[in-house]
């Protein structure tokens, strides 16, 4: 990495000189002086290095269609795990000052107690050199990095349209080698790694830590030399000493004092301030593979990998455990690493989605403006799909798996929050033996169920088990039963939709309103029952519910203008049924509508679409009666067909005329215009359909020239 820094910096025409400045200058940071070089070419392109260096590593985690497991051998997971290290040290080479660099003091990191050497330059020195007082840590936010308004006026000056915004690239970085660790970890088997991956979270500190930041750093003042005393003339002193005379002679007794002369006040000053970049304490690579800080209340539950040691594997206790306990640790094919492999990818999938708005990119450009973190969030949801068809595959826990009720039952409860307080206790685990090598896995296991995240899971999977398939189907109505009916209703139903972020609401249409209905208590019959107890309708008790719905977080992403609400517990939890005895579906809303003829539901939100045979266009949110855009005004042609595009942040609508148009989801305006809109089709547009992106579409139509069918690519259009 120095040796293309080194390179680039030797084909520019003109030097930069580092001057003796206040200022922040470029030159003291590469990455910033190679993004305003004048010169670039492919050779020295150390941004260039970077960016193909981070997507070779996206790219490789996307092919991967299964997560990786130790029973199956890839190469492709030692091969990321060394490139997210050799990308860890050309991201750190490339924000070190490099004028800062000392031949005679080495200073190990705080973090690591590792010394960073350079290649062609000698060991680094802290550039925080000043005292405890004036120690200063980076407080600006990643989205504005780096962190300094005169270097941010001067990389958005000198960008150009192909290079890549810094900001982006440093989050897929992140991205990249966070992946790289989790894919190591789960396809070695690796309990530290897991641990220590997951007990870093990727925040505002983190980023600070592995790419510095902006700072504001005081400016002292310099203190004014004080003028010298004026010396007296002999006349004046004589003069002085006649007064004190004669002050004595008339009031004899009293002491003579002379007023001092009162130095006029001087006026505070206000402190001032200089921008500064405080450049990174530690590398990615560094950061997620240290050992974590962890609160008090942890330290004596956990295992310390670094002071424990060998211990005796023979243990009294470990003769009444079977072979699958004894093992259930180093099996990567038991029950509990199925649940560990699962939360992981979980965890891993909840604590990305949530870094990157962090970084200034929304969620909802993200196919644009990193169209790899997209598809490597899409991998680990895919991922998590196919880890809960493998644990689905069991019929639950083994038998004793863990204790459901907590040793001290001092504290009156309901059987949920026993439960609960019984998975929390550091004791509890599914590795019942003594060996010294289960402790990794126990400290890991132990870590995940304090997650609230996670607990839904980890309740799912450790206290349930499947039930019968003849009681599943008697509660169903099949074979031979009767359909159960959602909706009944005199007028005819002309559209309906989904909720596709909670399965468990859908909206109809009917002639003269739309009505939000809930089906939770139709679709969530319990494929699942307490262990311990026998399945009944009371076992879904209020307690249960309650006690889940306080351990709950759906998180839901707010970088969008309008923020769906949390869902209901029913939502969240199907499995668990609703705890009302009644069935049937409810009705949550109703909109005054008329003759809505389409309907459509987000791919990732809580919004629908509404389109109607006067032509309007309408997008709403569940559950709330406002309506969010309205994308086509009554008075149009009516509509005949209309979709989100799979990432949710574009819109079609077709229409009886031929006419397409697109919008963008997240508008500001209430009436938006569409950015596109062409007429594919002379008499009737009847369909359309995104292919993989939403700027390929086809259209099925009826035309005068026989043209039915049609594929367009939106981005030839002007």
């Amino acid at each position: 990495m120095e040796l293309l820094f080194l390179l680039q910096e030797s084909q520019q025409e003109t030097t930069v000189k580092q001057l003796q400045s206040p200022l922040p200058l470029p030159t003291t940071l590469p990455l910033l002086s190679a993004c305003i070089a004048p010169t670039k070419t492919v050779i020295a392109n150390p941004v260039l290095h970077l960016s193909n260096h981070i997507h070779d590593i996206l790219h490789t985690t996307t092919m991967m269609l299964v997560p990786p497991h130790p029973g199956f051998m890839d190469d492709r997971v030692n091969t990321v795990h060394t490139l997210a290290a050799s990308l860890s040290a050309c991201v750190y080479q490339a924000l070190c000052d490099s004028h800062s660099y000392s031949n005679n003091q080495t200073e190990a990191n705080q973090f690591t107690g590792m010394v960073y050497q350079g290649l062609l330059l000698s060991e680094r020195k802290r550039l925080r050199t000043e005292s405890i007082e004036e120690h200063v840590t980076p407080n600006s936010a990643p989205a504005q990095w780096p962190g300094v308004s005169s270097l941010i006026s001067l990389l958005t000056s000198a960008r150009e349209e192909d290079q890549p915004r810094l900001n982006v690239l440093l989050c897929e970085a992140v991205v990249a080698v966070y992946v790289s660790l989790l894919i190591h970890g789960l396809g070695t088997h690796n309990s530290n790694e897991l641990f220590r991956l997951a007990a870093h979270p990727l925040n505002n500190r983190m980023w600070a830590a592995v790419f510095g930041g902006g700072a504001k750093v005081i400016i002292k003042p310099k203190r004014p030399e004080l003028p010298p005393a004026p010396t007296q003339a002999p006349a004046e002193d004589v003069d002085r000493h006649r007064r004190r005379f004669n002050m004595r002679m008339l009031v004899p007794g009293r002491p003579v004092k002379e007023a001092p002369a009162t130095p006029p006040p001087v006026p505070a000053e206000r402190p001032t301030y200089r921008e500064k970049f405080i450049p990174p304490e530690l590398s990615m690579w560094d950061y997620f593979v240290a050992k974590p800080f962890l609160p008090l209340s942890d330290s004596n539950a956990l295992y310390d990998s670094d002071e424990s040691g060998a211990e005796d594997d023979e243990d009294d206790d470990d003769a009444f455990l079977s072979d699958t306990q004894i093992t259930e640790h180093s099996d990567p094919n038991s029950y509990s690493w199925a649940l560990i492999r699962l939360v992981m990818v979980k965890l891993a999938h909840h604590n990305v989605k949530n870094f990157i708005p962090l970084t200034g990119v929304d969620l909802t450009d993200l196919p644009v403006s990193s169209p790899l973190c997209n598809a490597v969030l899409k991998s680990l949801e895919n991922w998590e799909q196919l880890l809960l068809e493998r644990i689905s595959k069991f019929d639950g826990p083994p038998p004793n798996y863990i204790n459901t009720y907590p040793t001290d039952l001092s504290s009156g409860a309901g059987p949920a929050i026993l439960r609960h307080k019984a998975m929390l206790e550091p004791d509890n685990t599914p590795f019942k033996t003594k060996n010294h090598q289960s402790f990794p896995v126990r400290r890991l296991w132990h870590f995940l169920v304090k997650q609230e995240v996670l607990q839904e899971t980890f309740i799912r999977y450790i206290f349930t088990k499947k039930r019968k398939q003849s009681e599943v189907e008697a509660d169903l109505g099949y074979p031979g039963g009767k359909a159960k009916i959602i909706h009944k209703e005199s007028d005819i139903i002309m559209a309906f939709a989904i909720n596709k972020a909670n399965s468990n609401e859908i909206v109809l249409a009917s002639t003269h309103d739309v009505q939000e209905v809930d089906v939770s208590n139709l679709v969530a019959v319990q494929p699942y029952t307490w262990i311990g107890e026998d399945f009944d309708k009371e076992s879904c008790s209020s307690d249960d519910i309650d006690h889940r719905s306080s351990h709950t977080n759906i998180a839901q992403t707010s970088s969008v203008s309008f923020a769906p609400p949390p869902m209901s517990v029913s939502a969240s939890m199907p499995w668990l049924g609703s705890g009302q005895t009644s069935m049937g579906a409810s009705v949550i809303m109703k909109r005054n509508l008329n003759n809505v003829k389409r309907m459509t539901s987000h791919p990732i939100y809580q919004y629908y679409m509404t389109g109607a045979q006067d032509g309007s266009v309408r997008m709403f949110e569940w559950n709330r009666p406002q309506q969010l855009i309205c994308f086509r005004q009554a008075g149009n042609a009516r509509v005949t067909r209309l979709y989100f595009n799979s990432q949710g942040n574009k819109c079609g609508v077709a229409d009886g005329e031929g006419f397409l148009s697109l919008w963008q989801v997240n508008q500001t305006s209430s009436n938006p215009k569409p950015y596109l809109s062409w007429q594919c089709h002379t008499k009737a547009c009847c369909d359309f359909a995104f292919i993989t992106s939403s700027s390929l579409i086809a259209t099925a139509g009826q035309s005068n020239d026989n043209r039915n069918v049609c594929l367009w690519d939106t981005s030839d259009f002007t």
